[in-house]
């Protein structure tokens, strides 16, 4: 999951016109790093680092004026920033979530870094009732000091002993003496193991990321730059994340949530249905009809994309990563969607789909994620093995028979399912 977290942080870099394969490029950000550690940086250093990751930050003054004040005396008489000065200041963006404040230490912002800046700058500081003003002092070196600190604040998780010894970046293979930088990925994979995760075989820690790599990772933590999620019907704090993976850029295109949500209205129009919303139940089980429709290359063999499909659960600011599977057979899943389309389409999809939905119902309120966890265990299986489990298909029209009282029960969705044994033997018999 980290190489394909890694492959989404590119390739949003580029979309944003930051190449990430130049060398030369990476070493420059590098030297800027130093430069501003070592103190001997210029505005254009400062600079460097803080523009690819400027979008964390407040641009607008007074969008923080309920907290904060800072203010610039020019000789006798004092001013408010203006919002181009407000990168100085580097203030977490309103709104940002608990994973984005923690990305970026905002977390500590006001009892801690402010304040360090502040000092380091020796500017005023003042706090006056539920507020914090700071006041620069006619030079503008001291502005540039403040934001040099709140640079270090930003990349680090401490600014002292930032220099060590050589060690190799695990997702560039790049060699640098940097030590202490924060990593912290969009997704919270930290119940995985992912300490002594290296893609060069070295032995090097994850927390070995060199500043480039890291500057990556902290651009896709706010939601609009992270994988694409899609909630859960009847449980919104439930919710899958996207995350394609492939050489060929094409494929994040494709598998956009824009995309989906494009796909199953067009679907839906067309059978004379009202598309409402997309939800994480009829992404997943419209998948193969999906790929069907625009990945009719992959039949061909001439790419071979993946797609990490991750169920996370938020209780309160924690987000838990519950389960996820990955599908490599698009090849398989085209023929799927090939067999849904005949036997019925989107009807199909939504037919199979309420019939799970009558199963979540029987959970309580509070106990819906639960059940919906087992839908994406189940859904997983078929969508990466081709593997339906009868097990869990029973539970459910035992749950029916118990509930209507009835002799017959009849399953909708049986043709559904039926695309996916038949796709199977297809594949076996070539």
């Amino acid at each position: 999951m980290i190489p394909g977290l890694y492959a989404w942080a590119k390739y949003v870099a580029k979309k944003d016109n930051i190449q990430v394969d130049d060398s030369k490029i990476r070493e420059d950000f590098h030297k800027a790093i130093e430069m501003v550690i070592s103190g001997s940086y210029n505005i254009r250093d400062l600079e460097t680092i803080y523009e690819p990751i400027a979008h964390l930050f407040e641009k607008d003054p007074n969008s923080i004026k309920d907290k904060y004040v800072f203010k610039i005396k020019e000789k006798s008489i004092e001013r408010n920033i203006t919002s181009e000065e407000m990168k100085y200041v580097m203030v977490p963006k309103k709104g940002s979530t608990g994973k984005t404040m923690q990305s970026i230490g905002g977390s500590i912002f006001a009892r801690h870094t402010l304040k360090k800046a502040t000092k380091e700058a020796d500017v005023k500081y003042k706090e006056v009732g539920n507020k914090h003003e700071v006041t620069f002092q006619d030079s503008k070196d001291s502005l540039l000091k403040f934001w040099r600190q709140r640079l270090l604040d930003t990349y680090f998780q401490s600014t002292e002993n930032l220099i060590g010894q050589p060690t190799i970046c695990p997702f560039c293979g790049t060699t640098h003496k940097f030590k202490n930088l924060r990593f912290n990925p969009p997704i919270n994979i930290f119940v995985e193991d992912v300490t002594n995760y290296n893609s060069y075989l070295s032995n090097e820690p994850s927390h070995s990321i060199c500043p480039f790599c890291n500057m990556l990772f902290l651009r896709t933590v706010v939601e609009e730059k992270g994988p694409h999620k899609i909630p859960f019907p009847q449980a919104k704090n439930a919710y899958i994340y996207l995350l394609p993976y492939d050489n060929n850029e094409d494929i994040y295109k494709i598998f956009e949530k824009e995309k989906a949500e494009e796909f199953l209205k067009n679907e839906l129009q067309n059978q004379g249905w009202r598309f409402k919303e997309l939800d994480a139940l009829n992404y997943l089980l419209s998948l193969p009809l999906f790929v069907y429709r625009n990945l009719p290359i992959s039949l061909g063999g001439k790419i071979k994309p993946s797609i990490y499909i991750i169920f996370a659960d938020k209780s309160k600011q924690a987000e838990e990563i519950c389960e996820s599977f990955i599908v490599t057979r698009f090849d398989y899943l085209g023929i799927v969607g090939k067999l849904i389309n005949e036997k019925g389409g989107i009807k199909e999809v939504y037919n199979f789909q309420k019939r799970l939905l009558t199963f979540v119902d029987k959970f309580k309120k509070e106990q819906k994620v639960n059940g919906y966890k087992l839908i994406f265990r189940f859904i997983g299986k078929i969508l990466s093995e081709g593997e339906i489990d009868f097990t869990f298909l029973h539970s459910i029209l035992r749950r029916e028979i118990t509930h209507s009282g009835k002799e017959k029960i009849y399953l909708s969705g049986y043709n559904y399912l039926n695309a996916f044994l038949e796709a199977k033997k297809e594949v076996q018999n070539v």
